[in-house]
């Protein structure tokens, strides 16, 4: 009896183990699969962040869109980005008009003005008080001189033609509309002057860019090189056009001034007068022959033409010849 009794305690034993048993494997089974679908899940958390660089806060088609243009720049890659030299100012009254802000604000400015009205006039008066610590104005024009004002509402980037418009052309100087001005004003600070610059005067048809051919021109004060002058010619008071002013163009723009010609000066340089039809026709006499030798009578435009275009003009066209 007693072995039946152990016999049995023995079975529910082993019974009970089984059961453990397959409770402890079907267990690991369960742990594995989580494990399995835990890995899944963060692999794909880490798929879904190289994609987008937050799942929370962007929405599906920006992911997409980040798929598609997987380039991207960092605060740092923005703070190392190169500044654009043009700004489009969306504010202006001219559509698309690059502002070009000057490297350099702490150059020196000169200016002259010419041709203004009066309320022009008092733009310059503001922009000289705002801008004092650099810049200052002139009343004539000379080598110091760096801008010259003007008036361009007739024409846009065309100046009426006036002596300091000569003058400034002849001395390399800016010349650009009161627009400029303006501008500078409205932003606070010196801008770059090109947009501005006049193209020409308005007694022209077509702009001849003198002011700026005359500023980029590598050798300065060459226009009139290898070139002497006689001045024969009467005074205009009209343009305010002295002998002595028209001198001082000349010589500025290289040339050089005579009171009469030798034969060293005629192999040397070109040989023109500056003179009216009443002076030739009183040297009648003397006329061919120097016309032979190679002297040119011209009128005194011719002078003020080369500069307004800063290149030589046709003689033909500013010929003096005795009646």
């Amino acid at each position: 009896m007693l072995k039946l009794v152990r016999f049995s305690l023995l079975i529910v034993l082993n019974f009970c183990n089984l059961v453990k048993e397959k409770d402890a494997k079907t267990h690991k089974r369960r742990i594995h699969a989580d494990r399995e679908r835990l890995s899944l899940s963060s692999s794909e958390i880490n798929n879904n962040f190289d994609q987008c660089d937050s799942i929370s806060d962007k929405p599906t088609d920006q992911c997409d869109l980040s798929n598609q243009n997987p380039t991207s720049i960092s605060g740092l890659d923005i703070q190392n980005a190169n500044t654009p030299a043009a700004i489009t100012i969306a504010e202006m009254d001219t559509d698309d008009v690059p502002i070009r802000f000057c490297a350099d604000s702490s150059t020196t400015i000169v200016l002259a003005v010419t041709c203004l009205e009066s309320y022009q006039l008092d733009l310059v008066e503001q922009f000289l008080e705002k801008f004092s610590s650099h810049v200052c104005q002139t009343t004539s024009i000379d080598s110091r001189t760096t801008h010259l004002i003007t008036n361009d509402d007739k024409h846009s980037l065309r100046s009426p033609l006036s002596m300091k418009l000569i003058e400034a052309i002849a001395h390399h100087c800016y010349c650009v509309s009161y627009r400029w001005i303006i501008d500078c004003l409205k932003y606070d600070r010196i801008i770059d002057e090109t947009p501005y610059e006049i193209e020409g005067d308005d007694t022209d048809i077509q702009p001849h860019g003198g002011p700026r051919r005359s500023r980029l021109i590598p050798n300065r004060h060459s226009l009139f090189q290898n070139i002497c002058f006689m001045i024969k010619c009467t005074e205009n008071p009209d343009i305010r056009m002295t002998n002595e002013r028209l001198e001082d163009l000349i010589t500025t723009c290289g040339g050089q001034i005579i009171t009469c010609v030798t034969q060293r000066l005629l192999d040397k340089y070109q040989i023109i007068v500056l003179c009216d039809m009443l002076y030739v026709s009183e040297r009648r006499h003397n006329y061919d022959q120097c016309r032979s030798l190679g002297i040119h009578f011209v009128s005194s435009d011719w002078v003020l033409e080369s500069i307004l275009e800063y290149r030589q003009k046709p003689f033909s066209l500013f010929e003096e010849v005795p009646l």
